[in-house]
């Protein structure tokens, strides 16, 4: 590399990583949001998962200042954000999703930010509203004592009752910045990578969340930093999800969770998951499928459950005060 480029890299303070597939109109909105930004010294990178919905050629044509990484198949919104973040050059990460659209404004607010944060803040995020710009789609990320996972807010019109900044269990990927020296510690913990690629799509966020926990980092939800979230862009069917829920669930929890707390929550957490399992069984037999591979990745996943652990700094009595 020569001087040159090393000077180049360096000035470059925050990376966009945007995990793509036939996106259509919603990542041409998404990349003229990001054209418009008042804050300038950062790079987007879109990781493409074979699009084939003519999205991508229209990227080369109107976005020639786009790093554009073609991964040539579908990897999943995991795997399309690694590859993202492994060529990001930004000490600030910002994951951002195809269909969301950022306030003119946003990254310099969360620049500034994180600018005067303690070390230990590793990921920022905004108030993410639907499109319709009046209804929440996330103020944070958090569990509850049923081990639910869920987006806080999400759904419920916006009165200002999450104007205030405040510490959260963590942010949703469709549009967070994260410290790239966290993301590379707890990347080393485990499998060296950021988002764990089992979990393919869903959960994958919380997951993150949760292992920064334990390596010791906070989360801030920052509400001054506004975007829009379009939702259900990339066109996957109800199904399909539900069971990438269900299975993701325990691929969380297998990896995250104290068993002392899992115990203590168990009436709730028994009475959320037999309901919810003969529910999506009636429903959705793609829950067979979610079944056999927790058990077939079980392995794995303790594996990594015994490293995040050892390492961890998040006791059973501080995961408790977080637990809704």
């Amino acid at each position: 590399m020569t001087e040159k480029r090393r000077s180049e890299k360096k000035k470059i303070k925050a990376s966009v990583v945007i995990c793509h597939y036939n996106g259509g109109e919603d990542i041409i909105k998404a990349l003229d949001s990001l054209k418009n930004q008042t804050y300038k010294k950062f790079e987007t990178i879109v990781s493409d998962n074979g699009s084939t919905d003519g999205s991508l050629e229209v990227i080369k044509e109107r976005f020639k200042r786009v790093k554009l990484l073609e991964n040539g198949k579908n990897l999943g919104f995991a795997e399309g954000n690694n590859i993202g973040i492994e060529a990001a050059a930004g000490e600030i990460i910002f994951t951002i999703n195809q269909d969301v659209i950022l306030e003119p404004d946003f990254i310099e607010k969360i620049i500034k930010r994180f600018d005067g944060a303690e070390p230990e803040v590793a990921v920022l995020g905004g108030k993410i509203l639907r499109i319709d710009g009046i209804t929440i789609d996330s103020a944070g990320l958090e569990l509850t004592k049923a081990r639910r996972f869920r987006d806080r807010g999400g759904g419920k019109k916006d009165t200002g009752q999450y104007e205030k900044e405040e510490e959260v269990f963590g942010i949703c990927a469709a549009a967070a910045a994260y410290r790239k020296e966290a993301l590379e510690r707890i990347a080393a913990v485990t499998s060296g990578k950021v988002f764990d690629t089992r979990f393919y799509l869903l959960v994958e966020d919380v997951d993150l969340a949760w292992r920064l926990r334990h390596a010791g980092y906070r989360a801030l939800y920052y509400p001054k930093a506004v975007c829009r979230h379009v939702r259900g862009g990339a066109g996957w069917k109800s199904k399909y999800k539900q069971y990438l829920s269900f299975r993701n669930r325990y691929y969380l929890l297998i990896k995250n969770e104290y068993l002392i707390n899992l115990m203590i929550s168990l009436p709730r957490f028994l009475l959320y998951d037999i309901s919810r399992f003969i529910y999506l069984i009636i429903i959705n037999k793609l829950v067979f499928k979610g079944m056999y591979e927790v058990f077939r990745n079980l392995k794995s996943l303790l594996q990594d459950r015994r490293k995040i652990l050892r390492s961890s700094v998040f006791t059973p009595k501080k995961l408790r005060r977080w637990l809704r």
